[in-house]
């Protein structure tokens, strides 16, 4: 997701009060023209804050208003503003409102994490740990991902649990892997967690305590829970219903499962599917 902001820290009292007056138009109207005209006139005074606004407003538009939402994204970066980077990295990355160019975000992705935007850093730790625009390196990967998860941000601290679980790019540290897990408390990190609990990885067996993780994880939306709890299920009607809830996730494996169970899938197929 982009950066957005909300809250403005200016040493001028009435670009404050504008700024806030604009958020408050965008809370009631996402599309706000009121909301629109107060940023313009803000970003004028040289509010970078505004102009990441502004560009979050426009960047989903008309070609022309693309264009003017990256205009505003490179304005907000001019003036060190590490949102701004991070959202032009954003776009680059997914191709949104430009040509998608996987090294291009690397790049302003890299600004943004140097200039110690947390979001950034864990999107740089992605890019070298699947090798998207700069070589792939999981050591690289996980100092991005540390830097992200010592700065509080909760993907970070899941991405860092996962490499110490795994021993890719630092040495396997169960310990520290449930330590960042427990710390992230994000519905991926409870799915890892939920798993070293069930298979006793690094820690005592406790199928109890896994049954609980999933279910948070899974009552939050994550789709590889719901396909735990399905395969932990002695009821084959309740693991029927997590498998399709997993399924209209796209999850691969809960649509092969249902297969196996003769139930056709073909509505999820359609939507395509994701692990």
């Amino acid at each position: 997701m982009l950066d957005n902001i909300s809250n403005l820290k200016h040493p001028d009292p009435y670009i404050c009060e504008m700024f806030d007056r604009a958020i408050v138009l965008l809370d009631e109207d996402k599309d706000s023209k009121g909301a629109a005209d107060i940023l313009k006139k803000v970003s004028e005074q040289g509010c970078s804050e505004a102009m990441v606004v502004l560009g979050n407003m426009y960047i989903e538009g008309t070609s022309e208003e693309k264009e003017y939402a990256l205009d505003q994204y490179r304005k907000a970066a001019d003036l060190g503003d590490s949102s701004g980077m991070r959202n032009l990295g954003y776009c680059y990355s997914l191709g949104k409102g430009c040509v998608q160019n996987k090294e291009k975000a690397a790049e302003w992705y890299r600004r943004s994490a140097e200039a110690g935007n947390s979001r950034a850093q864990t999107n740089l730790g992605v890019l070298y740990e699947y090798g998207h625009g700069v070589p792939q390196s999981d050591a690289e990967a996980f100092k991005w991902y540390l830097m992200s998860a010592n700065n509080g941000y909760s993907r970070g601290q899941t991405n860092v649990g996962v490499l110490l679980l795994e021993g890719r790019g630092v040495e396997k540290d169960l310990s520290e892997a449930k330590r960042w897990f427990e710390e992230a408390g994000t519905p991926r990190s409870k799915y890892n967690l939920g798993n070293m609990y069930l298979h006793g990885i690094g820690i005592p067996t406790d199928k109890n305590m896994a049954i609980k993780l999933f279910t948070e994880s899974s009552d939050a939306g994550y789709s590889k829970s719901m396909v735990q709890l399905a395969l932990l299920s002695e009821d084959k009607d309740a693991m029927i219903i997590l498998l399709k809830k997993a399924a209209s996730k796209r999850n691969k494996e809960a649509i092969k499962m249902l297969n196996m169970f003769g139930i056709d899938t073909q509505e999820y197929v359609v939507k395509g599917c994701s692990s």
